[in-house]
């Protein structure tokens, strides 16, 4: 796990095969919904939620989280 302090989000990278992932985990939501309530936008969205985890440490909860 790396991490891009630019984007504020986790990255993969193989550089055997020159793989390139970036992804969302708990921080990096977390830092994403505090921008959007910190510039008074008027909400925030995810693409898909089917792969994420029914645990508390669950990235729609990291929202929730910091929302309240």
């Amino acid at each position: 796990r790396h991490w891009d302090e630019k984007a504020l989000a986790p990255y993969l990278f193989s550089t055997e095969d020159s793989i390139f992932i970036t992804y969302d985990d708990t921080v990096s939501v977390r830092l994403k919904t505090e921008y959007a309530i910190e510039k008074g936008l008027g909400g925030i969205m995810f693409w898909e939620q089917s792969q994420d985890t029914k645990e508390k440490n669950s990235l729609l909860d990291a929202i929730f989280k910091t929302i309240k």
